[in-house]
């Protein structure tokens, strides 16, 4: 059939031709070593070392911090927040907690520096118990752990008393914030026992001094006006105390791995004097009145 196709000597050449022409070609060639292109990866351990890696932007996400907050109170109930005035402390100490973070400030220290004001990309969330129903705030009427006396060196009621943790939950995927109130009997006894606004933090367990305590007594300022320290006073607090459960160390008195964090004299504001007489830290990791910059 196909010879009846092509009858002509010219279609036969054509045909030839035509399967030559798609024939592939094959060429073989030695390549010297150097004309060889090669990339070289570094390894995943020196990329994750590199701290510019771990810079903020866009596409960063923001990282949620979960907390509990457990109200310690002495056996019959009273010496701390009620449980009505407790959720609403907390959930507006948080709200404050994130405003700051949200809102984070040009350090102040050193004088001139022009050190970015990243954005923190952490927020911290009350947590408590989804199958449970359980909101996050606990309360313990336990004569044994509803106090702190700053002035104790050790044992019970002092500043490393860890009695308290054992009302802690969660495990360790939550930081546990136990609002433990100055003795009373400190407060009436000693004239010069200051019911300040502190804590500490055990890692995974945070302490926080007098909250109950500075909402509800009324303060003046030199010109006479009334305020009390509720939960903006107690926000950068918290906030700092967190940053010590991530890692971070005090800024103003230590080295803390950070070169654009120098050591300064701690001044709560400018009060006029030396050593507190000129621009002061705003840093969170230090002591001041705004911890507003990290």
């Amino acid at each position: 059939m196909f010879g009846n196709i092509v009858r002509q000597p010219w279609q036969w050449i054509l045909i030839l031709v035509a399967g030559i022409g798609c024939t592939p070609v094959y060429e073989k060639a030695m390549i010297g070593q150097e004309e060889l292109q090669t990339t070289t990866t570094e390894s995943a351990g020196i990329f994750c070392n590199r701290f510019e890696n771990y810079t903020p932007d866009q596409y960063s996400l923001i990282r949620t911090i979960r907390l509990n907050f457990h109200i310690m109170r002495t056996a019959d109930g009273t010496t701390n927040f009620n449980e009505a005035q407790a959720k609403q402390y907390v959930r507006e100490l948080i709200m404050v907690c994130n405003e700051k973070l949200a809102d984070n400030q040009p350090m102040n220290l050193p004088e001139g520096n022009n050190t970015p004001a990243l954005p923190t990309k952490i927020r911290l969330v009350l947590w408590g118990d989804a199958a449970t129903g359980e909101d996050g705030i606990y309360f313990h009427d336990d004569d044994s752990t509803a106090w702190f006396n700053k002035k104790a060196n050790g044992g019970l009621y002092s500043l490393g008393d860890q009695r308290p943790f054992r009302y802690a939950t969660g495990g360790d995927s939550v930081i546990n914030v136990f609002l433990i109130e100055h003795h009373w009997d400190s407060i009436r006894n000693n004239p010069d026992y200051n019911p300040s606004t502190s804590g500490v933090s055990f890692g995974k367990n945070i302490k926080l001094f007098g909250a109950y305590h500075n909402r509800y007594t009324d303060f003046y300022t030199n010109e006479g006006n009334l305020y009390n320290k509720g939960p903006w006073y107690y926000s950068g607090l918290l906030n700092h105390e967190v940053g010590h459960s991530l890692g971070l160390s005090h800024s103003w008195n230590t080295d803390d791995g950070c070169d654009d964090t120098p050591k300064n004299p701690g001044c709560w504001g400018n009060t006029g004097v030396p050593p507190c007489d000129g621009v002061t830290s705003n840093n969170m990791m230090d002591y001041n009145g705004c911890q507003c910059a990290i």
